[in-house]
């Protein structure tokens, strides 16, 4: 006998005690409702590695409006880093440092975007999944001009699904 997994939605058998795809540890009565089978301490939903680097699962938009403010400031500290090394050579005691050129500028940004970018789709991917969309949407920002704005606007402000749908189950919010 099958069941759904409360928090990824896949099927799992009836007596499961950890659903092998979220990796979620259940109680084995399955006539028990969701929140009682949840042993908190094995939830695959909760940690920070889940929330950075995994594309299964939900976030409501309080976490991604979060994150969103994080990244943007970690990625303009990243920018102020590097453009003031490259762009002033000097401190200001007028002592020469070494500086960027312009190609090693360019790939210090790329590799910040790089790093970046990985959590930002995750994090966008499971904002999506709240709304009953795939991953694919993420495409929506490639749009000249427009994509940023439909973007944003769709995972930032647009509802999610209130209950349980094929990507799992609401999942956390911020204290």
């Amino acid at each position: 006998m099958l069941r759904p997994c409360p928090f990824c939605a896949e099927t799992i058998q009836a007596a499961a005690i950890k659903c092998k795809h979220c990796g979620s540890m259940l109680e084995t009565d399955p006539a028990a409702p969701a929140a009682a089978r949840v042993v908190q301490s094995g939830h695959a939903n909760s940690g920070l590695i889940w929330l950075l680097f995994s594309f299964r699962g939900r976030v409501p938009p309080s976490i991604f409006w979060a994150l969103f403010l994080c990244w943007s400031a970690v990625a303009a500290m990243i920018y102020a880093v590097v453009y003031h090394v490259l762009a002033y050579p000097t401190d200001i005691w007028g002592s020469e440092r070494v500086s960027l050129q312009k190609d090693d500028f360019d790939m210090l940004l790329g590799l910040a975007v790089l790093i970046l970018g990985w959590p930002t789709l995750a994090i966008q991917t499971k904002r999506l999944h709240d709304q009953v969309r795939s991953g694919w949407w993420n495409l929506i920002f490639f749009i000249p001009f427009v994509g940023a704005f439909l973007g944003l606007g769709m995972l930032g402000f647009m509802p999610g699904d209130l209950g349980s749908n094929e990507y799992g189950a609401p999942s956390m919010t911020l204290p």
